[in-house]
């Protein structure tokens, strides 16, 4: 079902917080393996880089039965492999962003939370999210999980799970702290595929409107970047009329 490819660089810009890299890879897919080199062409994260070759859930047992159980259970078989501390876990369409560079941030929050159980999100849907300082927010409820920081606590509490039904919704169920940079690092690419047919909005108007308008529109199908920074910077604004629509509702129901 599974195997590991080890590749060794000679460092990388994330060594000082990070033991390792992995990437999960749908085995078969050249376009997105081809992906995967040409990224760590451009940015090296750490100096140990793991690839995930996963041959896809038709591979495995009956209770593993559609592509959003296959990922997680490449999430927790990662986990179990890893004998290491925090890893950056990355799926086979991320894109690095103009942005990525080592960060002293990420470095601080990561060496002072080693210990602790938590997610570290390099590029993220941030639907709604509260500062913890100036570069660094507290997510609440986000999407997408295709360039994470794992804690090894977080790792250890994954890893009693034999099946996750989806990963998108059990990191914003059971993992409560979770972080993101406050601008995108890291992208991933949008096309309708197997997987995103597992969406909670598949087959809704939303589907619709992000594939065939928003998606094309930021050329969100072959480099991402302004498609997330339009989210980064749309989604508070958005919570904002919502909190206000909401006082509003409030103010004229008591005092009308």
């Amino acid at each position: 079902m599974y195997y590991f490819k080890k590749l060794t660089f000679d460092k990388g810009e994330f060594d000082n917080f990070l033991d390792a890299t992995y990437i999960i890879h749908l085995q078969g897919n050249t376009t997105r393996y081809n992906n995967i080199i040409f990224q760590l062409n451009k940015f090296v994260p750490t100096k140990t880089v793991y690839i995930l070759f996963n041959k896809g859930f038709k591979h495995k047992n009956s209770l593993i039965d559609n592509s959003a159980k296959d990922l997680s259970d490449c999430y927790i078989t990662i986990f179990k492999h890893n004998k290491a501390n925090t890893i950056l876990v990355l799926e086979d369409d991320f894109v690095w962003l103009s942005n990525i560079k080592y960060n002293k941030h990420i470095d601080k929050f990561c060496i002072d939370n080693k210990n602790e159980n938590f997610a570290f999100y390099l590029g993220t849907l941030p639907l709604l999210s509260i500062p913890k300082t100036y570069y660094i927010n507290y997510s609440i409820f986000n999407i997408l999980t295709h360039s994470i920081i794992y804690s090894k606590n977080l790792q250890q509490q994954v890893i009693n799970y034999k099946i996750i039904p989806d990963w998108d919704i059990f990191m914003n169920t059971f993992i409560t702290h979770k972080y993101h940079y406050y601008i995108p690092l890291c992208g991933q690419t949008f096309t309708k595929t197997v997987n995103s047919k597992t969406w909670i909005i598949y087959n809704t108007p939303i589907y619709d409107l992000f594939f065939d308008i928003i998606n094309p529109f930021f050329y969100g199908d072959i480099y991402p970047e302004q498609l997330f920074y339009f989210f980064y910077l749309l989604l508070p604004f958005v919570l904002l009329i919502c909190i206000a629509r909401i006082i509003q509702y409030n103010c004229s129901y008591y005092y009308k």
